[in-house]
């Protein structure tokens, strides 16, 4: 869990050699929230849901396409990364 929020705090912007880092992390912390209460409780401890609210923030449109061919996002993600933090904001409130 400790790493997940570092992930967040090391990839504050969205970054073009990993660009689903980000999505990728909230979408494991969005599992573990609904998992266990316990997580919760850790999250809320480490303030992961203030880098959460950033990462929706900060969302960029690189963040939008699940592949990419020589820099050109080619397949979307069915809903925005600020679709994914607004799911999350509940389970850790």
């Amino acid at each position: 869990m400790h790493k997940l929020s570092r992930i967040l705090a090391v990839y504050k912007s969205p970054d073009t050699e990993y660009p689903g880092i980000r999505r990728g992390t909230v979408e494991l912390i969005i599992w573990m929230l609904r998992s266990s209460r316990r997580c919760v409780e850790f999250f809320l401890e480490r303030r992961v849901d203030r880098a959460v609210k950033e990462v929706a923030e900060t969302e960029e449109r690189l963040e939008m396409f699940k592949t990419f061919c020589c820099g050109i996002g080619l397949a979307k993600h069915g809903e925005p990364v600020s679709y994914l933090v607004a799911s999350a904001l509940p389970s850790i409130a």
